[in-house]
């Protein structure tokens, strides 16, 4: 959460370039799929949790 947020302060306080918006825009995603993974209860893919009742496969 902390470089998401001085991440925006950044680009609110200083000139729209390429690089900042690149920034921005990776941080972003970075941030967007740590906060879904945390919230994530079951395993899939590489998202493995050891602690979630495995899903039952209904025939």
């Amino acid at each position: 959460d902390i470089l998401y947020e001085e991440t925006e302060k950044l680009f609110k306080c200083s000139k729209a370039s390429r690089e900042i918006c690149e920034l921005r825009n990776i941080i972003n995603v970075g941030y967007l799929i740590m906060r879904q993974a945390k919230e994530r209860k079951e395993s899939r893919g590489l998202h493995y949790t050891v602690d979630y009742p495995p899903v039952k496969n209904n025939p």
